[in-house]
């Protein structure tokens, strides 16, 4: 158990922690003045060991044996306070040191700072000065204000064993599955079975109120009815009309859904952004808000904010049935269970298995077989299942492509962000779905940590900064290494090179786009780049843009105009900056990857043809249907499968063959 709050670092006593040790007297929060503000900094204690690394063992021993001075924790935090080789921009953004319980054999002192490229540059001159290792790091990532939110209500939130099940009748034979959804790319299926209406997602996007199409839609779903909601994950053609379907249409069944898949959705509802904005706005007026600290700031936005968010949310946390990979949820006695299967394609994502009798039908979701950390895939969750399931309810959003294994994946990518760090110019990455945890890849890959390729930044924008860090709060619903991670204390979400684009929040000392455009680094922002953009934000991309040597990646398919434009290589793009109010053309003489596109064919989060068939040899379900493409896109797959002896029928439920009876 870690305890540096209470410890000392430099008696190792016991000590009340309140800025200086009550046994030896030594100050452990350290003062900086700049600017007319005073900034404080923490030392502490880690009582675990530091482990060694390449860079510290070839580059930083041979120094420490040589200088052969002895280490002196004072002095070396005074040196870097005062050293005028490094910018006081990059000295404020320090948040804290911290040592390990093994310093006496290992010299290391560990630095928090949100920037700190020219401390790391400075790490041989300290070891050689101060007989120390200054390791940098970023600080661990702060507890999501949303997570912080919903930590109020998880205690009454339901739970698996409290669900009943009024309707259930496993007396009843007849299995049907209807398509909900009214547009392509939505994705709510009903699914009846033992008597029970079970939605699978609500990708919903509702009619107009009064219309006909609401008319018949409310007549067909009638949520009033439905018996369970299952969330499979957090992307918006998936979930977009939960918060509907509760506050105004009457709904009251459980919600099965992971916390990662709950938080992360509520974090892309334009209602939660509208409530933090005008929560913002208020608080910005209030002077006494102003001055407190960044912890301070969090707890008194929470305060602020709950009371509208409790409005917005809570009649789905009144219902939400929070579940982890491998629970089993039984009901009349084991005669209906439901299973929970991790499926890859985004962290939280979940299959379900339901299993009335010896007849089981699997719904995926979306999915992936690709072990791509730290979005895991539902590989070894399938290969454990040692079931044969009469129906798999199949996402075919791919089936159509095939991709290169993911280890081809990984080396493509991988080798032109460092084509383009060695030449010391900037990557641009933008997300459709602000899937800033594509990156922290980068960030967990062993090749990225290894020193001597250099230290290439990473830089988020605010909802994926946001995502980043509820996806370590909710580390169980992430790929098993990364947890290991974690748990080995290699977390990869402290690494040295993530960092957010703060330029909205200086009180918390980050960096701007614009400013981090100037210098080598990866940015990752979203790419709906529609619409008017910052100044700043126009600026840095324009930057961007004009380099030949500077490179864009696309993640996913590309849905704005700009970001089509820019896969097409036009050689332009148009964008609209606050600035004039008005759309500029700039060009476009930077490289372009899109990371999803047929004629690349490098990633997608979907299961192509290949791990389509690896997933039904491992099931061999003896029906097969299909959601999320129509029949035209699934042509050369079916065809496959009417070779598979195990498959009896294969099929496509879509808006225009909206209803299958499966048994």
């Amino acid at each position: 158990m870690e305890t540096r709050d209470t410890i000392c670092p430099f008696c190792r006593e016991e000590t009340s922690d309140l800025g200086k040790c009550a046994v030896c007297g030594a100050d452990l929060v350290r003062t900086f003045t700049y600017g007319h503000r005073q900034y404080e900094m923490r030392v502490r204690f880690a009582n675990r060991e530091w482990r060694e690394t390449d860079y510290y063992l070839k580059e930083i021993v041979p120094i420490l044996e040589k200088a052969g001075v002895t280490p002196d924790i004072s002095e070396a935090i005074a040196g870097i306070l005062s050293d005028a080789e490094i910018p006081r921009a990059d000295i404020v953004t320090i948040q804290g040191f911290q040592i390990f319980s093994n310093f006496d054999t290992h010299p290391v002192l560990q630095i928090w700072c949100r920037r700190g490229d020219e401390i790391f540059d400075a790490t041989k001159r300290y070891a050689e000065r101060y007989g120390i290792y200054l390791h940098v790091t970023g600080p661990p990532l702060p507890r999501a204000l949303l997570s912080q939110w919903f930590d109020h209500h998880c205690e009454s939130t339901t739970k698996p064993q409290e669900v009943r099940l009024t309707r259930l009748d496993t007396g009843r034979e007849m299995v049907a599955l209807r398509s909900v959804a009214n547009f392509p790319g939505q994705t709510c299926n009903l699914l009846e079975m033992g008597g029970l209406r079970i939605l699978l997602d609500v990708g919903l996007e509702w009619p107009d109120r009064g219309s006909e199409k609401l008319e018949r839609l409310q007549k067909l779903l009638r949520p009033s009815e439905i018996d369970i909601v299952i969330l499979t994950h957090s992307h918006r053609d998936h979930v977009q009309g939960l918060r509907d379907l509760y506050n105004t249409y009457g709904c009251t069944a459980p919600i099965i859904s992971t916390r990662a898949s709950f938080e992360l959705s509520v974090l892309r509802d334009r209602g939660y952004h509208e409530v933090l904005d005008l929560a913002r706005e208020r608080l910005a007026e209030d002077p006494t808000y102003q001055a407190l600290q960044t912890e301070e700031r969090t707890s008194r936005e929470i305060e602020f904010i709950s009371q509208a968010l409790d409005g917005e949310f809570g009649a789905i946390i009144e219902h939400l049935v929070l579940v982890s990979y491998g629970d089993k949820l039984s009901f009349q006695d084991g005669r209906f269970e439901i299973d929970v299967i991790q499926a890859g394609h985004f962290p939280g994502a979940i299959m379900t298995l339901f299993r009335m009798g010896d007849y089981s039908v699997i719904y995926t979701g979306d999915f992936n077989l690709l072990e791509f950390e730290p979005i895991a895939s539902c590989r070894s969750a399938i290969g454990g299942l040692r079931l044969k399931p009469d129906v798999v309810i199949c996402d075919g959003s791919a089936a159509d492509l095939v991709f290169p294994k993911e280890s081809l994946t990984r080396a493509r990518l991988y080798s032109e962000i460092m084509h383009t760090w060695r030449k010391k110019k900037t990557v641009l990455f933008l997300s459709e779905s602000n899937m800033g945890s594509i990156v922290t890849y980068f960030a967990i890959h062993e090749n990225v940590l290894r020193r001597s390729e250099g230290r290439i930044p990473f830089y988020f924008d605010e909802t994926a900064w946001d995502q980043m860090c509820i996806l370590r709060e909710r580390k169980d619903d992430l790929a098993l290494s990364v947890r290991e991670k974690i748990a080995q204390h290699r977390d990869p979400f402290h690494s040295v090179m993530i960092r957010a684009l703060e330029s909205e929040k200086p009180h918390l000392g980050g960096i701007g786009i614009e400013e981090a455009s100037k210098t080598p680094c990866v940015i990752c922002i979203d790419a709906v780049l529609h619409g008017i953009i910052s100044e700043e934000k126009f600026n840095a991309i324009k930057r961007i843009l004009s380099d030949p040597d500077n490179l864009v990646i696309v993640a996913g398919a590309p849905r704005s105009s700009p970001a089509q434009d820019l896969v097409a290589c036009r050689g332009h793009i148009e964008l609209k900056s606050e600035a004039t109010d008005r759309y500029e053309r700039l060009e476009t003489r930077c490289r372009v990857l899109n990371w999803d596109v047929p004629s690349h064919h490098l990633f997608n989060y979907h299961p192509d043809g290949d791990q389509l068939f690896e997933f039904f040899d491992n099931l061999m379900p003896e029906r097969i249907v299909f959601f999320h493409r129509g029949p035209n896109n699934l042509i050369d797959i079916r065809q496959e499968l009417a070779k598979r002896p195990y498959v009896k029928d294969h099929t496509v439920i879509h808006r225009h063959h909206p209803f299958i009876r499966l048994r």
